[in-house]
């Protein structure tokens, strides 16, 4: 979960609930999501360079999948964010 400057406690809020209720969805532990979203973020950073501001999951219960959305950065921009 990644915080906004302008609005963090808004935003804090908003990441949990959206995390709690996909965790429901997903009948899983919030905290089991949070790791497992951590470790899918952790596992293709390790290869490519990611933009983990703006990385979305979302559970799509036609499905029964878990969609994640991880934007990836080109080398030059991984660069200028260290």
């Amino acid at each position: 979960m990644i915080l906004s400057k302008k609005h963090p406690s808004r935003e804090f809020a908003k990441d949990r609930l959206k995390t709690v209720l996909l965790s429901e969805r997903m009948d899983c532990s919030a905290q089991m999501l949070i790791m497992m979203q951590n470790d899918l973020i952790q596992a293709v950073g390790k290869y490519i360079p990611v933009d983990t501001q703006h990385i979305k999951f979302r559970f799509v219960p036609e499905t029964h999948t878990l969609e994640a959305v991880i934007p990836v950065l080109h080398a030059q921009e991984k660069k200028q964010d260290l």
